[in-house]
């Protein structure tokens, strides 16, 4: 017999799968009543218990029915496809979180924007009341990370943009072993709304098999496969037995009723449901280990000798730094994303791992290696991008060297280059990033995406100007850019900075006043108009210049100094001096920071220290300070003598 293939198998079911989303209806109405209640809503559950397909195919869905307003999910991990050296250096969580939320305003429009700023921009009168906003996959804002300081400046920015705001509620999407972390931030808006996500009792597994094949075969199959997929354990003092879980009823269901099933099970369900339990393991084990340079061998032996040994029952294994059972944190990782392992925190607070379900026991203590998994070339990319996420450059290199490689569409192969020239951007090797750009804008030429070409000479050009190297090439490929993107704010303050470098103040200006016309609240081009006019240093530019950074509300240390400068070319010296930022605490590289910490000296009458700033600002690297402010240095250096 022949069944409909509408089962998603191992990823989440989408909006476009929700006519064939079954089993969650009492859930999907009671997180949607929470999340319209609640300032802010917790659903938590366990890996692979379907918190994601519930929010996606069940309850957004359903609040967009009523009218609603949902902004798109969001993802911490998320990366918008663009070359990150085009924009000024981001949050990168702060940018995955607003860019997931608006993905129909160009990525490089939400640079630099703090989460109140981005909050301010949405609010508005709405007829429909609050804007719902979820982030999916939260577990990701509240576990540590490679850019622990980015990640808690995120959650401090969105918690204060948030708090005693009524017109949002905020769902967070988050696996149990990060609960306590999630609850610990809700804390600071308000008492949150909970839900626990458990796996589908028996009647909502069969509702969720019999739903999607329709009246097809026997009528008892899904209640007797649904009973199989059961087993029995017992746990959190209830009897588990009566308990599925999505995350394998979905892969199994796909293999007995897919296109490539052999007219379905048979009656004695037991055998085919262990055959596709041990077929799905072992191609998630074969894709992870293509993933980490592993042979399937290799993979699925550890697997099972950790987790299902011959003798005794199913194991556990604990995090030991960056190894659990001797396998890389990477590797576990994916393995819980691919619903094999699941995460729980012991009462220490360890973290330990064990398989999602005791029905894989049998399976796996029997299994055999599938054979090596052939990752695409889009397999590769998403690959990279998810180790770039985590700060795992060498794995990110590996995967990105191996798209490149393989036999692709030009396209694929521009988007492996730009994520080569990410990788080494974010290593700090700006002329290997540069090099992967222009590769990437070559094949991107190639099939005449002009955007992508115009980011990419963006990305070039702020290299340049990060390198002090050649400003007037950045001009050049900055105003390349420029043409063939020609409403991009982020590109055309790139060309006004790179006019500003090359000593050419006025038709920088003209070009950020541009942009501020068209777009004003663009942070970077505000804060660099107002750099420029505290540099001039006469006292009309600098009111100017106060006016813009009074619009700012997260001022980098720049800018800070800039206002500093501003004052006190306005006689205003003490309030110069404690608008200042420390040039030793500030960044030690920053000359155009040195500089102006230098002129405040020299305005506030301490020569002697505005000749040591000087000196250091003339050395500075971060970046190098530009030719034409050369001059006024050695001005203060020999003014001290």
């Amino acid at each position: 017999m022949t069944f409909p293939a509408q089962f998603p198998g191992n990823r989440e079911f989408t909006a476009r799968d929700r006519p064939h989303f079954h089993g969650r209806a009492v859930e999907t109405a009671e997180l949607a009543d929470l999340w319209q209640r609640q300032e802010i809503t917790i659903l938590h559950g366990e890996s692979g218990a379907g918190k994601s397909s519930l929010l996606h195919a069940g309850v957004i869905p359903a609040l967009r029915d009523g009218a609603r307003r949902v902004l798109p999910p969001a993802l911490p991990g998320y990366r918008p496809a663009l070359p990150l050296a085009a924009i000024p250096r981001q949050n990168p969580f702060a940018f995955a979180i607003l860019a997931s939320w608006r993905p129909e305003v160009a990525p490089t429009r939400l640079a630099g924007l703090t989460a109140a700023a981005f909050l301010r921009g949405i609010a508005g009168p709405d007829a429909h009341g609050p804007a719902h906003l979820a982030i999916d996959r939260a577990e990701e804002l509240f576990a540590p990370s490679a850019a622990e300081a980015a990640r808690v400046a995120f959650l401090n920015d969105l918690a204060e943009a948030l708090s005693g705001h009524a017109g949002f509620r905020l769902l967070l999407c988050v696996r149990e072993e990060r609960l306590p972390e999630a609850l610990a931030f809700a804390s600071r808006l308000s008492e949150p709304g909970r839900m626990l996500l458990g796996p589908l009792d028996r009647a909502a597994a069969a509702a969720a098999i019999r739903g999607p094949l329709g009246p097809h075969g026997d009528p008892d199959l899904p209640d007797r496969l649904a009973a199989d997929l059961a087993g029995g354990r017992q746990g959190r003092g209830r009897d588990e037995a009566a308990w599925v879980e999505p995350s394998l009823l979905q892969p199994v269901c796909a293999r007995l009723f897919g296109p490539d099933a052999a007219g379905g099970p048979g009656h004695d369900l037991g055998p085919d449901v262990d055959q596709a339990l041990a077929d799905h393991t072992a191609a998630v084990l074969a894709r992870v280990a293509a993933g980490h340079r592993m042979t399937p061998a290799a993979l699925t032996g550890w697997f099972r000798d950790v987790f299902a040994p011959r003798s005794g029952g199913a194991r556990v294994a604990y995090e030991d730094g960056p190894k659990t059972a001797g396998m890389p944190a990477a590797v576990i990782r994916d393995l819980v994303d691919g619903h094999l392992l699941r995460a729980h925190r012991h009462r220490d607070g360890l973290l330990f791992y064990r398989l999602t379900h005791p029905r894989l026991v049998r399976p796996v203590r029997a299994l055999h290696p599938a054979p090596a998994f052939r990752p695409s070339p889009e397999d590769h990319l998403q690959a990279a991008d998810k180790a770039l996420h985590w700060g795992e450059h060498a794995l990110a290199q590996a995967n990105a060297e191996a798209a490149c490689k393989s036999e692709g569409s030009l396209r694929v192969h521009a988007a492996a280059e730009t994520t080569l020239g990410n990788i080494a951007y974010e290593r700090g090797l700006a002329e290997a990033a540069a090099a992967h750009y222009r590769a990437a804008a070559v094949a991107y030429e190639a099939v005449q995406d002009t955007t992508a070409v115009g980011r990419l000479l963006a990305a070039i050009g702020r290299l340049r100007l990060g390198h002090g190297t050649s400003p007037e090439r950045a001009v050049a490929d900055l105003n390349s850019a420029v043409g063939r993107v020609p409403h991009d704010p982020a590109i055309q303050t790139g060309l006004g900075r790179a006019l500003w470098f090359a000593g050419r103040p006025v038709p920088a200006l003209a070009v950020l006043t541009g942009v501020l016309a068209l777009d004003g609240g663009t942070l970077e081009a505000l804060g660099t108009r107002a750099e420029i006019l505290a540099d001039l240093g006469d006292p009309v530019s600098a009111a100017s210049a106060l006016r813009d950074l009074d619009r700012l509300t997260a001022p980098l240390p720049p800018a800070q100094a800039a206002r500093a400068l501003a004052l006190a070319v306005l006689n205003r010296p003490a309030e110069a001096r404690a608008a200042l930022p420390d040039p030793d605490a500030s960044p030690a590289d920053s000359s155009l920071v040195l500089l102006r910490a230098a002129r405040v000296a020299a305005l506030t009458g301490d020569p002697a220290t505005a000749a040591r700033l000087a000196t250091r600002a003339t050395q500075a690297t971060d970046p190098p300070l530009p030719a034409h402010l050369h001059p006024t240095a050695h001005h203060l250096t020999s003014s001290a003598n």
